[in-house]
């Protein structure tokens, strides 16, 4: 059960600071177009290295 509250909290934390980071580079008016660019540029890193 402690495995999974910590996991639970590092998943929750991730989106959060994902989701503020959306909002402070593209703002509140193009959050959904902001989380598509940046999912891009994530897989974009992971597949390149």
């Amino acid at each position: 059960m402690v495995f999974l509250k910590g996991f639970l909290w590092i998943l929750f934390f991730g989106i959060a600071f994902f989701c503020w980071l959306v909002l402070l580079e593209h703002g509140p008016d193009d959050f959904a177009e902001g989380v598509r660019l940046e999912l891009d540029d994530l897989r974009r890193l992971l597949e390149n290295g």
